[in-house]
């Protein structure tokens, strides 16, 4: 289960296609591009867009407050466990 931090304020929980383990491209699909690490912690690890502030993606304030640095677009947030 993953949590995507969605630039417009909502949150949505998702699961990986046909439980399998993540692939890539669902991330990619869910931040709508290449993926980045942009935070790692003892409970998870979240992802977002590579070139998010390139394509001037909006100000996600809930993922920027929760990790602690300015985010932008869609971020995907996989606990521990999930991405292993």
């Amino acid at each position: 289960m993953a949590t995507i931090l969605q630039a417009n304020g909502n949150e949505l929980v998702v699961t990986p296609k046909h439980d399998t383990p993540w692939e890539l491209s669902q991330l990619q699909d869910w931040v709508g591009g290449y993926i980045e690490l942009v935070h790692q912690d003892s409970d998870g690890i979240a992802y977002a867009n590579e070139e998010g502030l390139l394509e001037d993606l909006p100000v996600n304030t809930k993922a920027s407050r929760l990790f602690g640095k300015t985010l932008v677009g869609d971020v995907v947030y996989l606990p521990n466990g999930e991405w292993d």
